[in-house]
């Protein structure tokens, strides 16, 4: 926030917002045994003693604090600036999932707990970049990059949040990274990102040529005549008229601050989407359907407010028992 306030940038991005990797494939993630993270967990959710790594509630409880995270960042950067970029570098580990059933059951979501599905869905994403770090030459690899790019591709169509496919150029020979940024393009991805421009591809990673030697090769490749980026394109900044979302706090009586479920009511008082509070009490939603809303908790509701456009509406305290 600091940044976004005193610097004119174009967007924030997000790396390494997960659990730390080294664990078994597919899970449980072995991390998070703090004490400050077990003593909220179980002020939170009323469990006792250590739980195991694999044990559902704690896991759903780990992963929706890196939610938290991303929502609350996403709220603040765009009540200060609407047009400033929020982004995330996200995990692709494995195969893709076809359906959403399918993410419930991926590498990422089970074994580094990010959720970064539900970031785009729920609107805390203007651009999301898959980490699809695959080898175009090793066939498995080549299909695991085009499953998780039709996944992003519906995800695109669907909520209107751009996806990205960042290729790993250096674990690629040049014409490895060329066919993947033409089988992105062909899958309806809004952009492709080559990481990593320090060893740009897998010659130069692998210590057999230089980046001097390389990069000129490369750059014709993607840029020259013929290549997918032969013509420049036009990156804006999000559209502040795009936006119109609501954040709030709740306060309590007794009990923990986080862990409590929020709903989100339209004009007909019925459930359009919910969250839950942070460690602070704080939550948000930054997709509103048209008209006034509520937000409930337990049994307490805000009273009826119709969200301005281009600005997040901050709510008042939300006072529980």
């Amino acid at each position: 926030m600091s940044v976004v306030k005193n610097y004119d940038v174009d967007g924030i991005p997000f790396d390494r917002v997960r659990y730390t990797d080294y664990n078994p494939v597919g899970g449980p993630n072995n991390w998070g045994y703090n004490p400050t993270a077990l003593e909220r967990y179980r002020e939170e959710t009323g469990a006792t003693g250590t739980p195991l790594p694999a044990d559902p509630q704690w896991t759903a409880w780990r992963r929706q604090q890196v939610t938290n995270l991303v929502r609350e960042t996403a709220l603040a950067v765009k009540a200060a600036r609407p047009d400033v970029s929020v982004n995330a570098a996200t995990i692709t580990y494995g195969e893709g999932p076809s359906d959403q059933a399918g993410w419930l059951a991926s590498r990422p979501y089970a074994e580094v707990l990010q959720d970064w599905v539900t970031w785009v869905r729920e609107g805390y994403l203007d651009v999301n970049v898959m980490m699809n770090y695959k080898r175009d030459f090793v066939p498995a690899q080549a299909l695991w990059f085009d499953q998780w790019n039709a996944f992003a591709a519906r995800l695109q169509e669907e909520t209107g949040v751009h996806q990205v496919s960042g290729a790993a150029i250096y674990l690629n020979d040049q014409q490895s990274s060329v066919n993947q940024v033409w089988k992105t393009r062909e899958a309806g991805l809004d952009g492709w990102a080559g990481y990593s421009y320090r060893t740009p591809d897998r010659d130069v990673n692998e210590n057999r040529r230089t980046n001097e030697q390389v990069l000129p090769e490369l750059t014709v490749k993607l840029s020259g005549e013929g290549g997918p980026f032969e013509r420049p394109v036009r990156w804006d900044r999000p559209n502040p008229a795009h936006l119109r979302a609501v954040s709030g706090q709740v306060q309590v009586g007794s009990g923990p601050l986080g862990g409590r479920t929020v709903l989100l009511l339209d004009a007909q008082g019925q459930e359009v989407a919910r969250t839950q509070t942070d460690g602070m009490g704080r939550y948000g939603f930054m997709r509103l359907p048209l008209g006034p809303v509520q937000v409930q908790v337990g049994d307490v509701t805000t009273e009826r407010i119709t969200p301005l456009p281009r600005q997040v509406t901050v709510l008042p305290d939300l006072n529980l028992p």
